[in-house]
């Protein structure tokens, strides 16, 4: 549907046109190999003569693989995506250089990626996960998923 059918229609709806609106799909990352699949809690350890933390940390290493290959030499940005928990989690990662290193707490995203896209996005992700430990009672499963926004 042209640009301009697409903006009368949404006119005579009531809503008005977003000229500038990014479009965005979720990558598909199961290609993706986690090193470690089953990651222990470590209780943060503190210094002598402080009081005992109660933040818990888990790390593991990740072979991130992303097809990108419908939007391939198209310029986007790429975003990794925590989906909320129910505690809260931090997780901060650090990368082999391809995709950004950061930090991401669950229920937001944050950007990993910008430029023109190859067909496959991979790097190898260290991921460290920490949130507090009075919170966690069942083991939880965290859910990253990747988007691609288009400019």
């Amino acid at each position: 549907m042209n640009r301009c059918l697409r903006a009368l229609l949404l006119l005579l709806l009531g809503a008005s046109p977003d000229w500038g609106a990014a479009a965005t799909f979720v990558l598909d990352d199961s290609a993706s190999v986690v090193q470690q699949p089953s990651v222990q809690i470590k209780w943060r350890e503190t210094g002598p003569g402080r009081g005992a933390s109660t933040l818990a940390d888990a790390s593991t290493r990740v072979n991130l693989v992303l097809n990108t290959h419908p939007w391939a030499g198209r310029a986007a940005r790429v975003y990794m995506v925590l989906a909320p928990q129910p505690v809260r989690v931090t997780a901060r990662w650090t990368t082999r250089g391809i995709l950004l290193p950061g930090q991401l707490q669950s229920g937001a995203r944050t950007l990993v990626f910008e430029g023109v896209v190859p067909a496959t996005l991979q790097d190898l992700l260290e991921v460290m996960v920490s949130t507090d430990g009075r919170e966690l009672g069942v083991a939880q499963r965290l859910r990253f998923t990747y988007e691609i926004e288009l400019n």
